[in-house]
């Protein structure tokens, strides 16, 4: 649908709320566990690059016999 006024019939309204952490606390641990690890495979890496250098080589060519 392009642009434009558009109308929403609202049938019901429910306030937000923030959640109690005991709610949360699994999904809370397992972010703070993935950012952590996120975070720690970056240094990881950033290290690598600090002492390496990394050059890209193309590809060689596979060679296709022809039929005759």
């Amino acid at each position: 649908m392009g642009d434009g006024a558009h109308f929403v019939l609202l049938s019901e309204r429910t306030d937000g709320h923030l959640p109690a952490l005991a709610n949360v606390l699994d999904q809370v641990r397992r972010e703070w566990g993935n950012a952590t690890r996120i975070e720690a495979t970056d240094k990881f890496y950033q290290a690598l690059l600090e002492r390496h250098t990394i050059r890209i080589e193309p590809r060689e060519e596979k060679k296709v016999a022809q039929v005759p």
